[in-house]
């Protein structure tokens, strides 16, 4: 877990240990682990693979929206790295 309760993957792009890493994820590198869990759970059949990808989904949509009142709402932010750290 990081520093803020979640995952540390879901923070930062590369790991570190006993250091919390300042930058972030990159622009796609959820989408892209999503992409790699489903072909893992498609070969598998692993709930714990299908579960993962639901909690990155659901923790995605829910904190990189931009917001209602902004010019161009409930639009997902290119980069993420400010969001989740």
């Amino acid at each position: 877990m990081d520093l803020n309760g979640i995952p540390y993957y879901m923070n930062h792009q590369v790991w570190k240990a006993r250091y919390n890493d300042p930058r972030g994820l990159g622009g796609d590198q959820l989408q892209m682990a999503l992409s790699s869990w489903q072909l893992l759970y498609a070969y598998t059949g692993n709930e714990r693979v299908k579960q993962n990808m639901r909690f990155m989904a659901e923790y995605y949509l829910s904190h990189a929206m931009s917001d209602s009142g902004c010019k161009w709402p409930n639009l997902p932010f290119r980069t993420h790295t400010y969001l989740f750290g």
